[in-house]
């Protein structure tokens, strides 16, 4: 992918400086986002309804009745399913879980409310969805089955129940952007004082930052308190779950050195992988387990699959043609999992540049599938103006739609008739190229670990909280080596005024300096980031662009 650059600031000493500018921040505000220790925690009882629902489950568990929980097969789903379960099993021994399969659809459904009712169960706690679920919480309630909502989405419909804990619903929560994990575990909180004093507690608390992290919320506010500790839980203590030990132990990660972003690159997408290849409960499973074997049985499982899933989308993003004189990508791929049909379109924007919507061909003469938006196009318009097509919805950046496949051509026509309309209407006459946003241009002699210590202040880094990016030019590439079983990545030596240091790039990155011709003197755009590797810790450069000297 081609990329415009634009440096924010000329280089200084004080990064940590340049950095509060590049976030608009007061030096107060600056110095309160530094200190993780001095933020607030929100209080459970903001929620709406979290009152009722605690007094639900209480009157739940006093008389004995079954309980069910609803979840979904994303990674807040599945984290949010386990947390729940561990949560209210030390209360109660009545309680039982579910996940749909991805081709069950969405959340809750006739279909789960049809297992509750030949199990007898007496109450449904959804985790990570509800909201849009009143028909069928209707249907629950005639079979005499109450529901109880937490979720964390947008309600777009009257809501489903009046037991909904959800921080959408009203604006009595001052941060909106926890996922349905942590909500899950703020109704633990409530509805278990002493949460925090339990030996499950650690466990709870690192699976609700997998949630948090995998559902890609902003890591800022409590969010960014909550998810420090917890990464400061996982590195610290050499047992937490023999679920979450053997996840860690599968993806290679080392426990004293895990960050954010190791979760967010390896444990999250190894959890989704579980529903987009096979079976999400294979998580919970996981996350459950009290045998050590099972365990990592299980998370030797779920890594494989991620890695049939990275397999099978590098193979069809090679493989497929596109015909590059389109302007929209809109594709029926009937042989690959329908659960990757967002995450190929996510590359096949990145590769090509432009909007991309993957479909798959189901029985009853439709398609559904999912979209994904290239720059600051809304893909969702695509839907959402043309319900008399199609159905569907989801956000600016990514959605989810199904159409009978009689419209499809008309869906195409439509679409390409959008995205050329939003070309041509933007005062932006650079749009179709996006932007890396350096810092500064960083001088060699700073690659070193007292730059590092301002970085690690930062930490953890994620959706809001990026890690900061600079770059350098006219650097020269003294050697270079392909590595990885798949061929995929290059490590670099690099040397510039005197400096030597190291860097790293992987898929794209490598692609686009193979096609490059492989030049001796180029520019970067990189992060920086700590190599720990035989005992030995040192900084390497993470290139994310790369192109030929100006």
């Amino acid at each position: 992918m081609e990329y415009q650059w634009n440096i924010q600031y000329e280089y200084n000493n004080n990064i940590l400086e340049l950095i509060r500018k590049s976030k608009n921040m007061t030096k107060k505000e600056f110095d309160q986002f530094l200190d993780i220790k001095s933020s607030k925690f929100r209080n459970p009882n903001l929620l709406p309804n979290i009152e009722k629902a605690v007094e639900r489950t209480k009157q739940a568990i006093k008389n004995k009745e079954k309980i069910m929980i609803a979840g979904d097969y994303d990674c807040d789903g599945v984290t949010s399913t386990s947390i729940m379960v561990l949560g209210l099993s030390t209360l109660t021994p009545y309680v039982s879980w579910t996940i749909p399969l991805r081709s069950d659809g969405y959340g809750l459904s006739n279909k789960i409310v049809d297992k509750a009712i030949e199990d007898n169960i007496d109450l449904i706690i959804t985790v990570d969805n509800g909201i849009s679920a009143k028909s069928v919480i209707e249907y629950a309630n005639q079979n005499n089955i109450d529901v109880i909502v937490t979720d964390h989405h947008q309600l777009l419909q009257d809501l489903p129940t009046d037991i909904c804990v959800d921080p959408c619903i009203t604006d009595n929560y001052p941060f909106q952007s926890i996922c349905g994990c942590m909500v899950a575990y703020k109704f633990l909180r409530m509805l278990i004082p002493d949460l925090h004093k339990q030996k499950i507690h650690d466990e709870i608390a690192v699976l609700t930052a997998f949630g948090t992290i995998g559902d890609m919320m902003l890591l800022i506010d409590e969010n960014r308190k909550f998810v420090s500790k917890a990464l400061s839980i996982l590195n610290k203590k050499e047992h937490i779950s023999y679920g979450i030990d053997a996840l860690v132990n599968h993806t290679k990660l080392k426990k004293g050195n895990i960050t954010s972003s190791d979760i967010a690159f390896y444990i999250s997408p190894s959890i989704n992988a579980l529903g987009r290849l096979e079976d999400a409960s294979i998580g919970v499973q996981l996350f459950l387990s009290d045998d050590e074997v099972l365990a990592n049985t299980l998370a030797e499982k779920t890594v494989h699959l991620n890695n049939k899933r990275k397999t099978i989308q590098q193979e069809v993003v090679n493989d497929i043609k596109i015909n590059e004189e389109e302007p929209f990508i809109i594709k029926v791929l009937d042989n690959i999992p329908a659960g990757l049909l967002g995450v190929v379109a996510g590359k096949f924007v990145t590769k090509y540049q432009k909007p991309c919507f993957l479909l798959h061909s189901n029985k009853n003469n439709t398609l559904s599938g999912s979209g994904r938006s290239y720059l600051d196009y809304d893909i969702s318009k695509c839907i959402s103006e043309n319900f008399d097509i199609c159905n569907g919805g989801g956000h600016k950046a990514s959605c989810g739609l199904s159409l009978n496949k009689d419209n499809f051509n008309e869906f195409k026509k439509r679409c390409y008739a959008n995205y050329n309309n939003w070309l041509k209407t933007s005062s932006d006459g650079n749009k179709t190229t996006p932007t890396l946003q350096f810092l500064c241009e960083l001088d060699s002699s700073a690659i070193n670990d007292h730059t590092m210590s301002y970085i690690k202040q930062l930490e953890p880094f994620g959706t809001g909280n990026s890690v900061p990016q600079f770059c350098m030019k006219d650097v020269r590439v003294v050697d270079y080596r392909v590595l990885g079983e798949n061929k995929n990545t290059i490590k670099f030596a690099f040397y510039k005024d005197g400096n030597s240091f190291e860097g790293i790039c992987f898929n794209e990155t490598k692609e686009k300096y193979e096609v490059l011709h492989e030049p001796n003197i180029v520019d970067i755009g990189f992060e920086l980031q700590y190599n720990y590797w035989n005992g030995n810790k040192t900084i390497q450069l993470l290139i994310k662009d790369i192109r030929n000297s100006i």
